[in-house]
């Protein structure tokens, strides 16, 4: 007989024990959840503490490792307990709290098996899918079977509502942001280092969920700082052991692997390390870059804060190394995570552009040749001490620090539509870094002995410095009636730095049984400073010398803000409600030092509402609104005005008097799941609408033209600034079903996608709109036959239609598939066969780039040692076809990209899999 274990362990977002606080007489109810047969704990069992009269939720809290629950309640109060584990009866039992004593102990409570699963695996040997649980989705791992040495990325890929695309995780429609391990943190932010590093076969279950802010936890109440996150529930077993994976292989044109992951885990306590070595594109976990995350023509993106790299297009050589420990003593929680990582990179690009123009269209071309190299140091520390039952402290430090060299060689080509050259630039540039940026976190908070009354204290510090310098060398041609050169040769000199503060106060107050308000302040500022010096080559000499004034710059910018709120909570069975406001005082000082002093102060004043609704309409089925209103004030980089040279026909200058934008935000989202029918749905939308939307403006030089009277764009050249406009809103629709196929035994997955963009732009001093809409569809079919054979087949299919106010002729619609087929089958002694083809298909974009992609890698190996080695061959690629092609739509052009990807090559490698466990997962050997 197989048994059913559960898959629901509700993180604390969701405990109503952070809700309420004990009263004036207050004892702790303890107890501990078995099974009624084997007396084994059922960790991560959901215990309510409810009214005995209407059932209305008063408290919540899950079982640890033990099996045991701990909830402080009032002294000599009656109570209904509920006692519900996935696969077993719910158990419920009248209690009436201890009129003296600390603690109230229940003993061992015994949960029954649940019939009507248990008879579900006997015939069908299959297990239930999943459940839902107020805002969390949990999946049960077993009800989706894997090869034996599958990772937990493969698992996931097969659960609905799950996908992976480009190395990014998306549930439910939302980015995934962060995965956890048994709700404790694992590789700091890296999403992706647990999914590819953990072995599918210690996962118990996968829980899907929007995790709250250590604050909020606290409070009960949302401050809108929400994570789309995954939380991976190990076996019971596999809490205790050491398992991994190392590797090693080599093959044609000099093209190497090594690597590997070893995890030690004794309960609580846990130690990981991952390595990895190669040059073929392979990087177990994203790296930080605080220098290197550019944008186009080295411009910093929006959300440098953030740290977060994908794969760097090109070819790539990597060496990383990461470290992950966490530990729980009686009163003190430590976890933390160190990353280094050395990236060389190798590329060439060709970009072709067609500018929304009025009248006659220009189009672009650029060939470009790249290369880099650079070091990325991250370490991520968390304490959590708890003083007492009432009082606690989080602190989180982080360090990181980067230093980055390149190179890069292009030639830029402008033409008008018919053809006729208006000019070309050849530029070699050189860039070096270094840079670094320290972070604090501290939250400090304390429950009062009167119901539902908290007080808290939030802190927060950045601290950021880092100093550049980059040369430009530039030979520039125009054409038509006055053909000209002309050459640049200048180096320039970033220096940067910034500091953060922050603080906020909250303080909750019970209202009744269900209900909470909740009054918050906070003040603080981010001061920056940033330094640019640009010298222009002198030829007499041969030294760079001449400071050139009209490129050269001293920016000193201040931005405070104070921010007052007050929030409700209500929360019952069915309901649970935020509703609130904040009032938002902001305040911009921008000083120009040098070349002239200039001062600029600016202030803003915003209310700012948000509206948080979930009602539960039954067990399986929940309904979340969420309504939200946020700032974003300019970067010092968009407010630095001064002229940045990237290339000679490609100029960039900020803007002093922009203002912050304000954005609205709102998402729906309905999800169901039928365990018993293996069956699940859910939909999600959201819209958000942009005033002040911080777009770039474009100059597209129709001739040579002076930018501030001194700097020269040469003709067809480009220069963009960034400024204000209105018009900004995005709308999107996602929808997920899952079901089970008993007679293919397999797993049918269906996913929906509707995205409609408009974006506001300015060229040439008029205003553009620019619409993108993409209707998406997609599919995964993966098995649930055995670990021998196993196999999925993903397609999905996006019809991308595009438009622009100005120049409606250059409307255009095309249309990206892909389908992929991955199989993997065990046959005669322990041979195996590994198999992955993707179709790619692209219809519509330039005449020149409209290719069918067929990517073949062809794999054969033996498993050895009883399942703990194998030796296999890989062809990856083999019918050499490999491309990468993308289009971009922005507000002011359409641009179609092909760059350097890694082609033909054949690989043998040996793989050696740890699993030492003290107690073996069913499967293993």
């Amino acid at each position: 007989m197989l048994r059913i274990k559960s898959l629901i362990l509700i993180t604390g977002i969701l405990t109503g024990h952070f809700l309420f606080a004990q009263s004036p007489a207050s004892q702790v109810l303890e107890g501990k959840v078995v099974d009624e047969k084997n007396k084994e704990a059922l960790i991560g069992a959901h215990i309510r503490i409810l009214n005995i009269k209407d059932s209305t939720q008063i408290a919540a809290t899950i079982a640890d490792i033990e099996g045991v629950f701990r909830i402080p309640l009032e002294r000599g109060k009656k109570y209904l307990l509920e006692v519900g584990f996935m696969g077993y009866q719910r158990l419920y039992r009248p209690i009436i709290t201890q009129e003296t004593g600390s603690v109230h102990k229940l003993g061992t409570l015994l949960l029954k098996e649940d019939s009507r699963f248990l008879s579900e695996v006997i015939v069908e040997s299959t297990a239930i899918v999943g459940e839902n649980y107020g805002d969390t989705t949990a999946f049960n791992a077993s009800a989706f079977k894997t090869r034996p040495d599958a990772a937990t990325e493969d698992l996931i890929r097969k659960m609905p509502g799950i996908t992976m695309e480009n190395g990014q995780i998306s549930a439910q429609g939302e980015v995934v942001q962060q995965v956890l391990v048994d709700g404790k943190i694992f590789f700091g932010d890296d999403a992706a280092a647990a999914l590819k590093n953990l072995p599918a076969e210690i996962v118990e279950k996968i829980e899907v969920f929007d995790q709250l802010s250590e604050q909020s936890q606290f409070t009960g109440i949302d401050d809108g700082q929400t994570r789309k996150t995954i939380n991976i529930v190990t076996r019971e077993d596999a809490r205790k052991g050491q398992f991994g994976k190392m590797y090693a292989g080599g093959g044609k044109d000099e093209r190497y692997v090594g690597g590997g992951n070893v995890n030690f885990f004794n309960n609580d306590r846990r130690f990981s390390v991952i390595g990895l070595s190669n040059n073929i594109n392979q990087q177990n976990f994203s790296s930080d870059d605080l220098l290197g995350v550019r944008g186009e023509d080295n411009q910093p993106r929006r959300g440098d804060d953030d740290f977060q790299v994908g794969q760097q297009p090109g070819i790539t050589q990597t060496h990383a190394l990461g470290l992950n420990f966490s530990d729980s003593w009686k009163k003190l929680d430590v976890s933390g995570s160190y990353f280094f990582n050395r990236a060389g990179n190798e590329n060439w690009r060709e970009r072709t552009r067609e500018f929304f123009l009025p009248g006659q269209s220009q189009l672009q071309d650029d060939r470009s040749e790249f290369s880099s190299l650079n070091h990325n140091h991250r370490l991520n520390i968390r304490f959590e001490y708890k003083f007492n039952e009432k009082t606690s402290l989080i602190y989180r430090p982080r360090w990181s620090f980067q230093n980055n060299e390149s190179d890069r060689m292009s030639n830029t080509v402008n033409a008008l539509e018919n053809g006729e050259m208006l000019s070309d630039s050849r530029n070699i540039r050189t860039y070096a870094g270094e840079g670094y940026n320290i972070g604090n976190f501290m939250l400090l908070r304390h429950r009062f002995e009167k119901k539902g009354r908290t007080f808290s204290v939030r802190f927060r510090t950045t601290h950021g410095a880092n100093d550049r310098v980059s040369g430009l060398r530039a030979l520039d041609r125009t054409f038509g009636e006055s053909m000209m050169s002309d050459s640049v040769q200048q180096i320039r000199y970033n220096t940067g730095n910034n500091f953060l503060y922050n603080t906020r106060f909250s303080f909750t107050e019970g209202i009744g049984e269900k209900s909470m308000i909740e009054a918050t302040y906070s003040f603080g500022n981010n001061k920056s400073e940033s330094m640019q010096e640009t010298f222009n080559h002198n030829f007499e000499n041969q030294e760079y010398d001449i400071l050139d004034t009209l490129l050269s710059n001293s920016f000193n910018n201040l931005f405070n803000t104070q921010t007052a709120g007050l929030n409700y909570s209500f929360n019952d069975k069915s309901w649970n409600i935020n509703l609130g406001a904040d009032y938002q005082n902001n305040r911009l000082d921008n000083q120009q030092v040098f070349p002239m002093d200039l001062m600029v102060v600016r202030r803003f004043e915003n209310i700012l509402p948000n509206t948080r609704i979930q009602y539960k309409l039954s067990k399986q089925t929940n309904l979340r609104f969420i309504y939200r209103t946020s700032t974003r004030e300019p970067s010092i980089w968009e407010l630095q005005d001064v002229v940045s040279v990237f290339s000679s026909v490609s100029l960039y200058q900020g803007n002093s008097n922009l203002n912050q934008q304000f954005q609205h935000f709102s998402s729906l989202r309905f999800s169901t799941m039928n365990p018993e029918k293996r069956k699940s749905f859910t939909l999600y939308t959201s819209g958000s609408v942009i005033d002040n939307y911080i777009s770039n403006a474009s100059l597209i030089a129709r001739q040579d033209t002076l930018i501030n009277e001194e700097r020269l764009l040469v003709q067809g050249g480009q220069f963009r600034y960034p400024v204000n406009l209105d018009g900004f809103y995005n709308l999107r629709a996602y929808m997920a079903w899952g079901s089970y196929l008993k007679p293919l035994k397999t797993n049918l997955n269906l996913n929906t996608t509707v995205n409609f963009r408009r974006m506001p732009g300015m060229i040439n001093q008029v205003q553009n709109l620019t619409y993108n809409t993409t209707l998406g569809q997609g599919f995964v079919l993966s098995s649930n036959i055995s670990e021998n054979l196993d196999f999925n087949f993903t397609s999905r299919a996006d019809y991308n239609m595009v438009s622009n106010m100005l120049r409606p002729n250059l409307n255009n619609n095309f249309l990206v598939q892909t389908h992929r087929v991955d199989f993997f089958w065990r046959f005669w002694k322990d041979m195996f066969f590994d198999n992955n083809f993707a179709w790619l298909n692209y219809a519509g974009l330039a005449d020149n780039i409209n290719p069918n992609i067929a990517l073949w890698n062809l794999g054969l190996g033996k498993k050895m040692m009883q399942d703990h080695s194998e030796l296999k061959i890989t062809i990856f690629d083999l019918l050499n076809q490999n491309n990468s092609i993308a289009r971009d739509v922005t507000d002011v052009y359409v641009q179609d990209t092909q760059q350097l990807v890694l082609r033909q090559y054949y690989m043998l490698t040996f793989t050696y899999n740890l699993r030492r466990y003290n107690t073996k997962p069913p499967g293993s050997i």
